[in-house]
């Protein structure tokens, strides 16, 4: 994993100071479906007081969902702003073709156009940090206590790559802007490999104990136990203890990559009579679904 080294972006503008001399937004002579009210109003994490927004009130079972869709309604409401400047942005040229989703404290952005330009992809993935620390609530009381935002893009040649940034205290950083997000970014790029050149199945490693391989778990299953010492992540070829193969990753939440198709590059140990690898770096891990 290298750190990204320059990483141009565009800081992404909220109207805040458009909107701080703006009236109260329900009082009568105030349209509650401005596009700036709506933008202020979610900065605040309120609730918009505009019948063509919509609103959800979520049962348990529906958390990410909607938490997943009003990302969406947010960042189309920044493109929609009369003040957002398309000669500069980057956001509405993609919009259409990201997938969004939030599993665990991880919120994933996956660009489905393979011709866009590297550059292009850079800048996005400024915006969508800048947008997701705010929309998540990022250091307030209501805050999603997301962990990990990413970018991830497949290029036309192949190459997986991923910009993104982890830990708590940086997505608060950014929500603050007590930080440069240069500073904190970080970025990934690894070949995909095709069925033609990874055919090994973790399940099929025992014999391989000692080198480095390469194998593909056809659907993991991922657990994170922050009350096991050393609080780590399990992704086995199998639901326990029927497995044949595990990934460990220590003091972090990689349940995001559970019911994943992935393929995990390590070193090979064995560990109570099973293989194992033990995964630091989300650059040895490549999604294959």
């Amino acid at each position: 994993m290298k750190r990204l080294a320059t990483f141009q972006f565009v800081i992404l503008l909220f109207f805040i100071s458009s909107c701080a001399s703006t009236p109260t937004p329900y009082i009568s002579n105030i349209d509650p479906c401005a596009s700036d009210i709506l933008t202020a109003v979610a900065l605040t994490g309120g609730i918009p007081r505009c019948d063509k927004v919509p609103t959800m009130t979520p049962r348990p079972d529906e958390v990410s969902t909607s938490k997943t869709e009003s990302v969406r309604i947010f960042l189309n409401m920044i493109i929609e702003d009369s003040q957002y400047d398309s000669s500069k942005r980057i956001l509405h040229k993609y919009v259409d073709a990201l997938d969004i989703e939030l599993k665990g404290s991880t919120l994933t952005y996956t660009l489905k156009n393979k011709n866009a330009k590297p550059l292009d992809v850079n800048l996005l993935g400024g915006e969508l940090f800048y947008a997701s620390a705010f929309v998540s609530h990022a250091g307030d009381p209501s805050e999603w206590l997301l962990t990990k935002i990413e970018l991830e893009w497949t290029d036309a040649d192949g190459n997986q790559i991923t910009y993104f940034v982890s830990g708590h205290n940086d997505i608060v950083s950014i929500a603050k802007g007590n930080v440069e997000l240069v500073d904190v970014i970080q970025s990934s790029v690894r070949p995909i490999p095709t069925e033609a050149t990874v055919k090994l199945l973790c399940k099929d490693v025992s014999n391989l104990i000692g080198i480095k391989v390469e194998c593909k778990i056809p659907v993991a299953h991922c657990s994170y136990q922050p009350a096991t010492d050393g609080s780590p992540t399990f992704c086995n070829d199998a639901p326990y203890p029927n497995h044949n193969f595990a990934l460990v990753v220590w003091d972090s939440d990689w349940s995001d990559l559970d019911g994943r198709c992935i393929i995990v590059s390590g070193n090979l140990k064995l560990f109570s009579g099973k293989p194992q690898i033990e995964v630091n770096d989300r650059s040895q891990i490549v999604y294959c679904d």
